[in-house]
Parts: C-alpha cells; sequence; structure tokens
C-alpha cells in the first residue's frame, strides 16, 4: 500500500494542490489531503468463531481529480477520489461472545469513489471566494489482508452508493488558475462484506484548477 501512496502522491503533486474559477466554462481539477475514516462497528464469521468489535484506522491518504464547468455562481463536476486507509485497532473486540479486550488490527482498506458535485461560490467581491456543495455517487470499497485476534480474514470488496458534503475557500492565483483549501464528508451506504458496517470518512484537502 505504501508504494500505492507514494506514486499517487506524486502524480498529484504533478498537478498541485477542490477550487473555484474566476472565469465561467470548462475545468479540470487536482487534489490531495488527509483522511481520518471514523470507527465502524465490525460483525464478521469465520467457521467456528464469530468477531464483534469496533474498529479503530489510521490517519489515511485522499488523492483525486475532476473534470466540470464553472457557469459563474455555479459549478458541477464529475470526481474520481482515492482514498486509502489502515486498520489500526479493535476496541471491545469479542470471540464467540467472550470479551477479548483492545487487539491490534492489520489490513487496509481502499476507496475508489466516483461522484458527481455541485457547488455553489459566494461572490465576495475579492480574490477569495468561500464555497459550499456536495455529490452523489458510488464507491468501490476493497478489504486487502485484513487480521483479527490472529486469524485471516482475507479480502473482500463491495460497490456502494456515496455522497459527500463541502464546504471551502478558494483563491483566485490568476484568471485561469485558482487554489483552494476545502473541509469534506465523505459517507456511503453500509458495504456488505467481511464485516464492516460503516464507512465514513472527513478530509482536509488542498486543490488546483486550470480553467480552459
Amino acid at each position: 500500500m505504501k508504494t500505492t501512496i507514494t506514486i499517487c502522491t506524486c502524480l498529484v503533486l504533478l498537478l498541485s494542490p477542490a477550487v473555484i474559477m474566476a472565469a465561467d466554462g470548462p475545468y479540470i481539477s487536482g487534489n490531495i489531503g488527509a483522511s481520518w475514516l471514523s470507527n465502524a462497528d465490525f460483525d464478521g464469521k469465520v467457521p467456528g468463531i464469530s468477531i464483534s468489535s469496533e474498529v479503530e484506522f489510521d490517519t489515511g491518504l485522499h488523492v483525486g481529480a475532476a473534470v466540470g464547468y464553472d457557469f459563474g455562481d455555479f459549478r458541477v463536476e464529475g470526481e474520481f477520489g482515492y482514498r486509502s486507509h489502515e486498520f489500526e485497532e479493535m476496541t471491545d473486540l469479542e470471540l464467540n461472545g467472550i470479551p477479548q479486550g483492545d487487539r491490534d488490527a492489520d489490513g487496509d482498506i481502499d476507496a475508489f469513489i466516483f461522484l458527481v458535485n455541485a457547488f455553489y461560490d459566494i461572490d465576495t467581491g475579492t480574490k477569495l471566494t468561500p464555497y459550499l456543495g456536495g455529490g452523489i455517487g458510488f464507491a468501490h470499497l476493497e478489504i486487502k489482508d485484513l487480521f483479527v485476534q490472529g486469524i485471516v480474514r482475507g479480502d473482500d470488496d463491495d460497490t456502494v452508493f456515496a455522497y459527500q458534503l463541502a464546504g471551502g475557500m478558494a483563491y483566485e492565483i490568476t484568471d485561469q488558475i485558482v487554489a483552494d483549501l476545502s473541509y469534506r464528508f465523505v459517507a456511503t451506504s453500509e458495504p456488505d462484506f467481511i464485516g464492516l458496517k460503516d464507512y465514513n470518512s472527513h478530509n482536509i484537502m488542498t486543490a488546483i484548477r486550470f480553467s480552459f
């Protein structure tokens, strides 16, 4: 996973730091940032063993890109994002109903998220433009190499409905280039795999947009 993160980071840094545009018209953007996956309920089974716990995750990486159109005060875009987190700990772990306390966990969860977004830009008459928006779409979630209490849980994946809520501040560098800092809450419907019941993430991202 570390190799994947390094490659993705380098690609997005080539684009540089979701953003706002002074001029109407089409645009492309790239973004990168930190992602915090909320604790999630876990309820799964392997032959002869039932597992119940809450999962904690390490801070993860988000990278993404979008293609859109700016209508002035209103923007629409299609966005692709990739997020990756490592399992950190299973808290209040129970095996066959017997409490085991807290245990370290290993494995990764990756999310490939496709969204159609809409943003409203608030004109301040300056180079700074706050905005609000959101989007809907779908996410393909993959769990890899998950270990629980020494039990190999293996790999699994599922594709589910996804949505996001966003807000941020954009700064106009030139008529064609704008930088951005934003917060985005991204969540999905309940995935049907390997026992994980929730996928909700908080994300701080920097981005840059190029208009045509």
